[in-house]
């Protein structure tokens, strides 16, 4: 199955980067999209873009009234904070068998993620300028 992904993937004109074991990493729209390899289950697809948000700026309630915010709003992905510090997002897909279009499902689950993380960008910039109103700092405007 991997091996279908990276083909289909090379096809979507993506250039690949492996990382940390059998993950592995392209760009699309300013975003990193990392796809993680599940070792139980290889049709379990699984991309997620890491640290959209980070509480640097933001209280970890407003970190979470943003995170529920995205996951009611969103309806293929969700939000989650795997180290209690920064937000990431995530899709998840089960390829039930093979005959299944995985260009189609992996372009689909792109699009989303990239979809996803300009809606959670509008969410925080939001919060930021609620709690500042003077103004977001160079990087965010």
């Amino acid at each position: 199955m991997k091996e279908r992904i990276l083909e289909v993937l090379a096809s979507l004109g993506f250039i690949i980067d492996h990382i940390e074991g059998d993950n592995i990493a392209f760009d699309f729209e300013d975003c990193r999209i990392i796809m993680v390899q599940n070792q139980e289950d290889e049709h379990f697809l699984f991309l997620t873009i890491p640290c959209i948000v980070n509480n640097t700026e933001l209280s970890g309630q407003e970190l979470a009234d943003i995170m529920n915010i995205a996951n009611y709003e969103l309806r293929f992905t969700k939000t989650y904070c795997p180290n209690g510090e920064d937000v990431w997002m995530a899709y998840e897909y089960e390829v039930l068998n093979d005959t299944e279009d995985l260009e189609v499902i992996l372009t689909h689950m792109i699009q989303n993620l990239a979809l996803g993380k300009k809606y959670i960008d509008k969410l925080f910039i939001a919060a930021y300028q609620r709690k500042h109103p003077e103004g977001m700092p160079e990087d965010h405007s």
